[in-house]
């Protein structure tokens, strides 16, 4: 504190007027202006706290964020799940009045192996091109035994497992189509009077004994109960032996577990 002594309080501007203004002694120490003068000795002294300032000036707090209120959660719809289109199969196995024979054929094919379903296009184009009493040109029946010849070679010719299935294949088909009676009137492109049609427009006698050979083979055991039987009526190792390899006859053999 300085020991400047107490200056009278500034009196009103009107007073100022009428009496001299006399000066107060200072001491040696410097002049305080008016605004910044300490108080008076015998006032006590008391001391404003200052308030620290704030590095960031404090914001007013947010308003609270009202919750959006969620939609209630959706039910999901049961949606009945689409049934497949009927296939081919489908109405075959419906179809009452196709015989079992047909009705597994119409399966073969649409979810047949590739061999199956090969054999089977192969043997009813046979059939279709040989039809009894069907009118054709010389040449045209041994060239249809000719090249349904070809195909059965070269189902011989595959490994054991797809032989086995389309050679049972085949052995359907003739079962279902081959044609049970006698009659020429309903005797068909398998059965005996047809399929030896034509021998002799062969050129090569070794290349039509093996065609007929094996369509003779395929009509012998085409019932299932009595194959086991029919086949040892048939010597497989002389089908051909031009044409019928070591591998062809295995195929074969294994087949009918001879």
């Amino acid at each position: 504190m300085s020991d400047t002594p107490a200056q009278d309080p500034v009196q009103p501007a009107a007073d100022a007027v009428d009496q001299p203004v006399t000066e107060v002694a200072q001491a040696d120490t410097p002049s305080i202006p008016d605004a910044a003068q300490a108080p008076a000795d015998d006032a006590p002294v008391t001391e404003k706290p200052t308030e620290p300032t704030p590095a960031i000036k404090p914001t007013a707090p947010a308003a609270p964020v009202k919750p959006t209120p969620q939609p209630a959660p959706l039910v999901k719809p049961q949606v009945a799940e689409a049934k497949p289109a009927p296939t081919q199969t489908d109405d075959a196995d419906q179809d009452p009045s196709l015989s079992e024979e047909e009705a597994y054929l119409a399966k073969i094919a649409t979810t047949g192996t590739p061999a199956q379903k090969r054999i089977l296009e192969a043997v009813k184009i046979f059939v279709e091109r040989t039809q009894p009493r069907k009118p054709m040109k010389r040449g045209e029946g041994m060239q249809a035994q000719s090249e349904f010849l070809d195909h059965l070679f070269w189902l011989l010719d595959s490994d054991p497992s797809e032989f086995q299935k389309g050679w049972a294949t085949l052995l359907v088909f003739f079962k279902a189509y081959h044609g049970d009676t006698n009659s020429p009137r309903t005797y068909s492109a398998l059965s005996e009077y047809r399929s030896c049609d034509f021998r002799e427009d062969w050129q090569d006698v070794e290349r039509m004994q093996a065609y007929t050979n094996l369509i003779t083979l395929l009509r012998a055991t085409r019932h299932k109960p009595t194959r086991s039987h029919d086949v040892k009526r048939v010597k497989l190792d002389m089908i051909s032996p031009q044409f019928v390899t070591d591998h062809r006859l295995e195929n074969l053999q294994r087949f009918y577990n001879v």
